[in-house]
C-alpha cells in the first residue's frame, strides 16, 4: 500500500497512512487506526506518528513505513495500547476482563468487582486517565 492510502482487513480494521511534508523539507508519516467504537457507536481513532531517518528513500522507506503501520495497528488491536481519553471505568472494566478473569480465582475476581463500586465514589463518572 502506498502512503496515503486506506488498507482494511476485516470489518472494524482499518489504517490509514498520510505523507506530511514540513516546511524545512523533511517528512513524517501519520498513521490512524481504528481501536472499535465507544460505547455511543462512534469509530474510536489511535495516531501515531513515524519519521524516519534521513536518508532512507523509496522502496525500503516504503517497507518501513507500511511494517511501522502494521506493527501499531496490531498493538492497538491486541490491547497493548492504552488511550489516553480512556474512562476510569473503562480501564477498570477492561482489567478484569483481560486480566483477573484469566489470572485470578474466580473468589479473588469476586471481591475485587465489589470494591469497585467503592473506589468509584472517589472517581467520578466520565473521568479520561
Amino acid at each position: 500500500m502506498k502512503p496515503g492510502g486506506i488498507a482494511e482487513s476485516g470489518a472494524d480494521r482499518w489504517q490509514k497512512i498520510t505523507k506530511r511534508m514540513k516546511k524545512d523539507g523533511t517528512c513524517s508519516y501519520c498513521i490512524r487506526v481504528s481501536n472499535g467504537y465507544d460505547r455511543r457507536g462512534r469509530q474510536v481513532m489511535v495516531n501515531r506518528t513515524f519519521t524516519p531517518p534521513p536518508g532512507m528513500t523509496g522502496k525500503k522507506l516504503e517497507k518501513e513505513v507500511q511494517r511501522r503501520a502494521d506493527a501499531f495497528e496490531q498493538e492497538v488491536h491486541a490491547g497493548v495500547l492504552l488511550d489516553a481519553s480512556m474512562k476510569v471505568d473503562d480501564l477498570i472494566e477492561r482489567w478484569f476482563t483481560e486480566y483477573a478473569e484469566k489470572k485470578l480465582k474466580p473468589k479473588t475476581v469476586y471481591n475485587y468487582r465489589r470494591l469497585v463500586p467503592r473506589s468509584a465514589f472517589f472517581v467520578s463518572d466520565g473521568v479520561s486517565l
